[in-house]
Parts: structure tokens; sequence; C-alpha cells
């Protein structure tokens, strides 16, 4: 008869597969700031992805904000890329900078995104210049050309920081060498909230039922 503790485990082990092979490869991580000026109330959302091996080829990300506002300091080149070194270290806010990037959080510790235009995906339209202001983004990129960053699990794509007064939408599509594609929300989007990007609930929920369905499983077998 198996037991009890080795059901738990074969169930639990099958639930981890099924979610590892459906997995999301787009990871929302925010940081509160509680410094003083351009960053006092404000929240920083880091975009990371994950590739798990397949190859990072193209970015899509749209924010549409109805309150509040996407704080820009300035970048080098103007086109909200990673900040250089030497601008954080006379302006250590600068490292909270809103910006897109090709997986680095400086301008000198990685290769300079490619900015195609806006999103063909999100917004749009496709091939017209890329739209960067306070109360929204669309903007389509990609690593630099001739570049498939592989095996990143800690990408960054975008560094996003808000006011803690915004509120709005955050829609994101993330594009792979192998031609398959991850729409973190595409249609309806993410609701930002306080300047927060809030994650959606249903991988949370479908854990939570699965982990239900596998306790009634065992103690239906244990009767």
């Amino acid at each position: 008869m198996v037991s009890k503790k080795v059901l738990a485990l074969t169930a639990l082990f099958a639930l981890g597969i099924s979610l590892s092979a459906n997995a999301g490869f787009v990871l929302v991580t925010q940081t509160p700031n509680t410094g003083t000026g351009t960053l006092a109330n404000t929240t920083t959302n880091n975009i990371v992805v994950n590739d798990q091996g397949q190859g990072i080829l193209s970015s899509q990300m749209r924010i549409v904000l109805t309150a509040g506002n996407i704080v820009e300091q300035g970048s080098a080149s103007g086109n909200q890329t990673p900040p250089l070194e030497e601008l954080i270290e006379s302006n250590p806010n600068r490292a909270f900078d809103s910006f897109i990037s090709a997986g680095a959080f400086t301008a000198e510790s990685g290769d300079a995104p490619t900015i195609v235009g806006k999103s063909d995906r999100l917004g749009g339209p496709g091939g017209t210049p890329a739209s960067f202001a306070g109360s929204g983004y669309d903007v389509l990129w990609g690593p630099a050309v001739g570049s498939i960053p592989t095996n990143r699990p800690d990408y960054l794509a975008s560094r996003i920081t808000l006011t803690n007064t915004s509120n709005g939408t955050f829609y994101f599509v993330q594009g792979f060498n192998n031609g398959s594609e991850w729409a973190h929300a595409a249609g309806n989007g993410l609701p930002i909230i306080n300047g927060r990007i809030v994650p959606e609930p249903a991988t949370c929920s479908l854990i939570g039922l699965a982990l239900f369905g596998v306790i009634g499983t065992i103690r239906r077998r244990a009767k």
C-alpha cells in the first residue's frame, strides 16, 4: 500500500513539473524608494526575463498611466537607455531612472538595446518612432544587432520607476529566438496601483487549487 507521504510527494512533484512546463518567462520585482529628491515617494519596477535557453529576441512594452508619472531623470543618449556609471557616481538617484535595457543596469555593463520603434502588438503602429513620455511608453526593442543573449535567468529588459500616485496599465510581450513568445498580459494588461505593477494572481490561484485537489486525492485514497 502506498503511504500518504509518498502520494503527497508524488502529487507535488507532478504539480511542480506542470508548473515548470508552463512557467512564465517574465518577472516583475519592486523596490520601494525612501530617498529624497526625485526618488521620494516612488517605486522602482524591474522587468526581468528568464529565457530558459531559448534566446532573447525582442521585447515590447506599453505603459498607459491614468494618474501619476514615470520618473525620467534623463540619460546620456536621451532615449531612455541605461545610465552611465559616471552619472550614477555623481547622482546615485540615476541608478533608478526609467529605461529599457539589453540585460544591463548601466551603459558600461552591457550592450546598448536596439530600439525599433513603437510596439506592433500592443499599441503602435509598428514602424513609427518609439514613444517615451511621463504618462506612458510604447516601444519595441531588442539586444544589440547580431546579439542573441541565451541562458540568461536574470536578463533586465526594463526598469520603470513610478511615482506612488501612479495608476494605469502595463502591457508586455517577450519574443524568443526559437520562435516562441510569451505575452505578459498582452490582452487586458497588468494593473498599476500606487506605483506598483501588480503581477497576475492567476498563478497563485492555480497553485492553491492544485494543492487543494492533491490533499483531497490523498484523503480519498487513505480511506
